[in-house]
């Protein structure tokens, strides 16, 4: 039996059924180029805050594509809890991580600049955002999820702690674990560089009153343990 639409789904910026717009350039070419679809098959479409329609498309002048929604195939209206706060790593190491990370049920990734952040001069950190923001948005499709996870601006970890003041944080160092029982709100894990965070910074953390996640007496890298960590948390049943 054919399929009904295609299994593959698409980002598009619309809300309520009933509505169209066009597909942008690098959806349309994957559409067509890459996956084969012909205009008139149906495709499943995510606007990445919470509700994914069903979707008739055609073809313009052009060749992009113009989808409209014909009917709702699920909706989420409650936004993920969970944040994680990285700091930045040398060159493109982040990418990978942030790829498995968006794939997650996670609300945004926060950069931040720590004491022992190590930084080039004439970093770029437009491009590293476009490009972490577009791993975000391929991870949404490939994982199929109804959230799109953002990708914040780096700032200094004590002007990110301001902004986000209270927000409970849990922390990823060697040691023992102290958690609560479980988080009913938002709240932060935080991935230091690789080294670690300063003296100073676990100081002044700790008269915060943030929890810890201990991942062991292995050293691991700064790329590796926002994955492990996130996973642990997801074993502990601390958030669903």
């Amino acid at each position: 039996m054919e399929k009904v639409f295609e299994e593959s789904w698409f980002y598009a910026s619309i809300s309520e059924v009933g509505e169209s717009t066009l597909l942008s350039k690098a959806e349309s070419h994957h559409l067509t180029k890459v996956l084969r679809v012909q205009p008139g098959r149906r495709v499943i479409a995510s606007n990445g805050k919470g509700k994914v329609f069903v979707c008739n498309t055609e073809s313009t002048k052009d060749s992009q594509i113009f989808i409209t929604a014909i009917e709702s195939y699920l909706e989420d209206l409650k936004p993920p809890r969970v944040h994680l706060i990285l700091s930045l790593l040398k060159g493109s190491t982040l990418e990978d991580p942030v790829e498995g990370l968006c794939q997650m049920n996670i609300k945004a990734i926060h950069l931040i600049i720590t004491d022992h952040t190590i930084q080039f001069n004439g970093q770029n950190h437009e491009k590293l955002l476009e490009r972490l923001r577009t791993k975000s948005l391929v991870a949404m499709k490939q994982a199929k999820k109804p959230w799109l996870t953002k990708v914040e601006a780096p700032l200094l970890f004590k002007s990110w702690r301001d902004t986000y003041s209270d927000m409970k944080l849990i922390i990823l160092a060697p040691g023992s674990d102290h958690l609560p029982e479980r988080f009913e709100q938002d709240f932060g894990i935080v991935v230091g560089p690789e080294g670690g965070f300063s003296k100073s910074e676990m100081d002044w953390l700790d008269t915060r009153g943030v929890f810890k996640l201990g991942l062991g007496r292995t050293r691991l890298r700064g790329s590796l343990a926002p994955l492990i960590g996130c996973g642990k948390l997801m074993g502990l049943n601390l958030w669903s």
